[in-house]
């Protein structure tokens, strides 16, 4: 087996593991019934809650809670693994200077994998207590402005993987730097604290960005916020996923 693909089978083995899935699911589990039973008229309607999030220059303490709860989960559990598994007293012979680009490969694609998974079962736990509640699907109260109306939770569930998986990158390279979980952390989370500030640039902030409230207000800026929104994220993941392999140097001096 190469060096790459056992690399990545073991940082696997290593995150998913019940001590990390079982918190993820359960913080899933509360967001949704909490957001969702008894709430809406329809499944759609459950979706747009959930994902509403925090407008821009407004404090609301439960929503900013909601928020840092739901964004956070994932992140702390990677920056554990992180802390734990990204230092120099587990860097081996192994990883030679022509493995290092691998090796990193394969702890990024490990973190992304388990935003991939978080988002998943959002939108199951979501679409499940529906079901339940025995939920039309598609009558909704909320407005979000036509061009946002078609096939929304597929976009929806595309542009939360791309945030997740930026946020996640951001936080990798943060750690790289400080060499410091719990700094590298909150410096991330800090992001979705400055959109209370009154700030009309804040519109930007990738921070929080794929939520309804958010497409709203770029609504008003492009005809196509969905698709400006994921360019921007993907510009943005791309720039960092850059930065992080040129850090290489600095991770095995």
């Amino acid at each position: 087996m190469k060096l790459s693909k056992g690399l990545f089978y073991f940082y696997s083995r290593i995150m998913w593991t019940m001590n990390n899935l079982v918190p993820a699911i359960m913080i899933i589990l509360v967001l949704t019934f909490w957001k969702g039973i008894g709430q809406g008229e329809s499944l759609q309607d459950d979706f747009l809650r959930f994902f509403y999030g925090q407008e821009i220059g407004e404090f609301n303490l439960l929503t900013l809670l909601e928020q840092l709860i739901y964004y956070g989960t994932p992140l702390w559990l990677l920056a554990a693994f992180l802390s734990q598994w990204f230092s120099r007293n587990h860097f081996t012979i192994l990883i030679r200077s022509e493995q290092k680009r691998k090796w990193l490969r394969a702890l990024m694609l490990t973190g992304l994998g388990f935003q991939v998974f978080y988002v998943g079962v959002t939108f199951l736990s979501i679409t499940f207590i529906g079901i339940l509640t025995n939920k039309s699907w598609n009558v909704s109260a909320l407005q979000i402005g036509e061009c946002l109306d078609n096939n929304i939770e597929i976009i929806f569930f595309c542009l939360k993987i791309v945030e997740f998986s930026l946020l996640y990158l951001f936080l990798l390279l943060l750690y790289i730097w400080t060499e410091n979980a719990t700094i590298s952390f909150l410096l991330v989370m800090s992001l979705h604290m400055l959109n209370i500030l009154p700030l009309d640039f804040l519109i930007y902030n990738p921070a929080g960005m794929v939520t309804f409230s958010r497409l709203v207000l770029l609504n008003g800026q492009t005809e196509m916020p969905a698709i400006y929104v994921l360019s921007l994220l993907g510009s943005l993941l791309l720039l960092i996923a850059s930065f992080i392999r040129l850090s290489l140097e600095r991770i095995f001096r």
